[in-house]
């Protein structure tokens, strides 16, 4: 039968401290990991969230500029109509006095429509014709004021003038960069040309409404961005009118390649959110620009609590397993150490009460015990080995004499023998013969034996020597 090959555990290729690292990454990672991933999809759901109801704000709030600019409108569609208007269209058919009072009524009727409603600011109504008989040369023909009727000749003309009879009576916004005769402020005017009723193809002069960029300003700020501009701006992004009330300038409004014939997007530039309402037939766009972190500020807020739970979390996991590092493993690294260099029957160093009663007190104080208990069972081992090597030697020594003396005997028999001594050789014979039956009696009795023997013989030998 063929074994299974024992699947080896990796992690006891490591050692006890990369083990503890590797668990802190373990469990620290996927924290992190989950927090970012966390962050980002919030970030994300929010920025959807808000820009879709942006959009829909951004929708409502243009909504409400072409209403503004629809009122401008037909408020010159009214004036443009006004039979005093259209008579200036036929001076040669009046005497000076009545071109006077022509003059004097058109300015009035701009008077009265040059005047603020509902608390916001006016927007002020101007005449300009081209009169290159003279028939209106007693009135101004460069601007005097914000409003106002003028009549000029082909030096004065403006340059913008061709241009608004080219529109054939649509209106249009236009920019003047410098309008006013102290200020010279900027001013966004809207421009219509003004032709007779008879004749569509004869044109009359032009009427403008400046200060258009007040009413426009109003309409934006009834709409609040946090920390965000908005701009009303041509097809160029020239800016017609802003929240900060600054015009003229041209911006950046990313994300053109999203623009159909009318409608509304939006698009991350940079660190900002662009929401952008674009009316190709007006060529007029409404742009909310918006900082990413103004708009994501409570989501900030959020990220960076759950970034400092996280830091402080893996900060309490720090302290815990360098508490558990000294706590488990420091005790267990001088056991593996004292382990290592152990050898049984060598001196063991004191072992110092801990006061421990975990596991580990107890596994520390085991192995002491039992390394004390090993060296006591090899010393009595060694005691026990040399008692009876001793034992043996006495025995062996015990053995060896008996043999020695029977050996001393036998020599001195064959000596008496070849001396002739018959008599003390049959005597040492025979103490021989006594020695073999008392070596089975033990060694005392043959020590007896023998030495009596000896002292028997010695006398005989004495004897024999005085008598010879």
């Amino acid at each position: 039968m063929r074994l299974r090959p024992r699947l080896i555990n990796p992690l006891t290729r490591l050692t006890m401290k990369r083990q503890l690292v590797l668990l802190f990454l373990i469990i620290m990672v996927p924290v992190f990991a989950l927090h970012l991933y966390g962050g980002r999809k919030a970030e994300q759901i929010l920025k959807n969230n808000v820009t879709s109801a942006y959009v829909e704000l951004n929708k409502q709030n243009y909504s409400l500029i072409e209403r503004d600019i629809d009122a401008i409108n037909k408020i010159t569609r009214t004036i443009l109509q006004n039979p005093v208007l259209q008579r200036l269209g036929h001076p040669e058919q009046f005497s000076a006095y009545e071109r006077i009072k022509q003059f004097e009524a058109l300015d009035e009727l701009l008077a009265s429509y040059s005047t603020a409603m509902s608390g916001s600011r006016a927007v002020d109504y101007s005449f300009y014709a081209h009169d290159p008989d003279g028939y209106f040369s007693f009135a101004p023909s460069t601007q005097l004021s914000m409003r106002g009727v003028y009549f000029f000749g082909d030096v004065e003309m403006p340059d913008w003038y061709p241009e608004a009879l080219e529109k054939k009576g649509t209106g249009y916004l236009k920019i003047f960069a410098a309008y006013g005769p102290v200020s010279k402020q900027p001013t966004l005017a809207y421009v219509r040309a003004v032709n007779s009723t008879e004749r569509a193809d004869r044109p009359i002069g032009v009427l403008v409404a400046t200060g258009v960029e007040h009413i426009v300003r109003e309409s934006l700020n009834t709409v609040t961005l946090p920390e965000g501009e908005i701009f009303f701006t041509n097809g160029d992004d020239q800016v017609l009118a802003s929240s900060s009330g600054e015009i003229g300038q041209t911006i950046d409004v990313p994300g053109k390649e999203k623009m159909s014939y009318q409608g509304t997007y939006s698009a991350v530039h940079e660190d900002h959110i662009y929401v952008v309402h674009y009316n190709e037939y007006r060529q007029q766009k409404l742009v909310y620009r918006m900082p990413v972190e103004a708009l994501l500020s409570q989501q900030t807020e959020l990220r960076q609590a759950l970034q400092t739970i996280t830091v402080g979390l893996a900060f309490a996991v720090m302290l815990i397993m360098f508490y558990f590092w000294r706590s488990l493993m420091t005790p267990l690294q001088k056991l593996v150490g004292f382990v290592r260099i152990y050898e049984p029957g060598r001196s063991l160093p004191a072992y110092r009460e801990t006061g421990r009663h975990d596991e580990i007190g107890v596994l520390m104080s085991s192995v002491h015990a039992m390394a004390s208990r090993l060296n006591a069972l090899f010393e009595n081992q060694y005691k026990l080995e040399i008692k009876q090597r001793e034992a043996q030697l006495k025995l062996l020594y015990e053995q060896i004499n008996p043999h020695l003396l029977y050996n001393t005997l036998e020599s001195i028999y064959w000596k008496c023998s070849l001396d002739g001594h018959s008599e003390s050789a049959q005597m040492i014979k025979e103490l021989s013969r006594l020695m073999r039956i008392a070596l089975s009696c033990g060694i005392g009795v043959l020590m007896f034996l023998v030495l009596a023997l000896l002292a028997v013989i010695r006398n005989r030998l004495q004897d024999k020597g005085a008598s010879a």
